[in-house]
């Protein structure tokens, strides 16, 4: 394996291929420095070199600083090549980096010049596009002092509670094999957001992340801190914000003074949302060294994820006892099911009725749940019945829903026709639709 570092010999990214070199150094890899050659002007005048001659001084004169840069970091015992060649830079970073079985592509934040190829959007091109992992680095990423174990590493991973954060979180698990870390996971939070996505009571207020939705994403990130074993506890960061989230992300890691920002990226066929992701805006403007970390995980092989929390809604129907019945026998061995009946602003129950309501759900639960699943009831009151279901699988963390296609009840509002549907778009959690199952012959 290699480590590819792209270079205009500007002092970003000089900056970068000494940290590069100092990490190939310790991973006793080779670093290939690669400089991409813009193509010279067309001669529009008599007495100016022709094209071919152009080329060549380009090509000498690039190769010229890529043999004095190869020299200094050789200096430092890296084993170092050089390319030089005309192209497109993000096209030919990322064929050498495929070409290499590269562990890792280092560039510049920015560029020496305006029209460099790596000034403004060449990073992040080359970060929404990679196979690897691709640090942009930043002055005052002290690579020498972690990695002779002088000082720990402070790194914060951002966690937007999706898919991507998993690969980000892997990644960053292993810099303690090559020295002492400090790590942080920071979430950002929109409070208006997400206050209507639990349906947290009281006031919304835009300078903080309510405490009912702060508890909430603790506990979900709490999985993603106890892979990170650093050189302390790893610290939990829920940072509200009305803006840019990556501007967010910025200001945790400078007050967590962060030496590295590590975000990860969606898989390769989400790569049409790069344009207005946060990975991009973070690799665009944070202020610290970013790696940003793809989603390499093959679709084919995945493995199913841990169930330990399900959420079943009942109307008190067939079908919505039946979905009671189907979250009970999907429930594996340590895992904890709620039951959720929604009781319509406008039907008021009293305290009588929700009593009876309560004993009919415990009824089904005694009559389907033969393997003693701990079982939580919860009555609650709403008009807008696929935002309260929504809602309570969020407060519950529900690994699973379990919904009646059709509810048949009085309370039909509560799983009838497009109710289920609202659910499926409110919720990004996995939900299963349960129709009442048809008489054995």
């Amino acid at each position: 394996m290699t480590i590819i570092c792209g270079t205009d010999f500007s002092a970003a990214s000089e900056s970068a291929c000494e940290l590069a070199a100092t990490l190939a150094v310790h991973h006793t890899e080779p670093l290939i420095l690669v400089n991409v050659i813009p193509p010279p002007a067309v001669p529009s005048a008599p007495g100016m070199p022709t094209p071919a001659r152009m080329y060549d001084d380009l090509t000498a004169s690039a190769r010229e600083a890529m043999a004095a840069l190869a020299s200094r970091l050789t200096g430092i015992g890296a084993d170092v090549r050089t390319v030089a060649e005309f192209g497109d830079p993000v096209e030919v970073l990322l064929q050498y980096a495929a070409r290499e079985t590269a562990r890792l592509i280092v560039v510049g934040a920015v560029g020496k010049r305006a029209g460099a190829w790596l000034l403004g959007t060449t990073a992040d091109r080359i970060a929404s596009r990679s196979d690897v992992p691709v640090l942009v680095a930043r002055p005052g990423f002290a690579a020498g002092a972690w990695l002779s174990k002088q000082r720990p590493l402070r790194v914060v991973v951002a966690s937007d509670l999706g898919p991507s954060t998993e690969p980000a979180v892997q990644w960053a698990a292993h810099l303690p094999e090559h020295g002492p870390c400090e790590f942080t996971v920071a979430h950002v939070s929109w409070p208006i957001g997400d206050h209507g996505r639990v349906a947290a009571e009281g006031p919304i207020h835009l300078d903080r992340t309510h405490p009912v939705v702060e508890d909430l994403v603790r506990r979900d990130l709490a999985a993603a801190a106890a892979v990170l074993r650093g050189a302390g506890e790893t610290r939990i960061v829920v940072e509200p914000a009305t803006g840019r989230a990556s501007d967010a992300l910025d200001l945790v890691a400078r007050r967590q003074e962060a030496d590295l920002l590590v975000v990860g990226r969606g898989r390769d066929e989400e790569r049409h949302w790069w344009e207005t992701s946060t990975s991009r805006s973070v690799v665009r403007h944070s202020s610290i060294s970013v790696v940003c970390v793809p989603d390499r995980r093959p679709a084919t092989v995945m493995a199913p994820p841990a169930i330990s929390r399900i959420v079943a809604a009942t109307d008190l129907s067939i079908r919505g006892n039946v979905a009671i019945a189907y979250a009970l026998a999907l429930a594996p061995a340590g895992a904890a099911v709620t039951v959720i009946h929604v009781i319509d602003d406008a039907d008021a129950a009293g305290g009588q009725d929700e009593q009876r309501r309560r004993a009919a759900i415990e009824e089904v639960v005694r009559a389907t749940n033969p393997r003693e699943i701990p079982v939580a009831v919860e009555m609650v009151t709403g008009h807008d019945v696929a935002h309260v279901l929504a809602a309570a699988a969020e407060r519950a963390g529900a690994d699973l829903i379990c919904l009646g296609s059709r509810g048949r009840s009085g309370l039909a509002r509560a799983l009838f026709g497009s109710v289920s549907q609202e659910v499926l778009l409110r919720t990004d959690r996995p939900v299963l639709l349960v129709q009442e199952a048809p008489p054995r012959m």
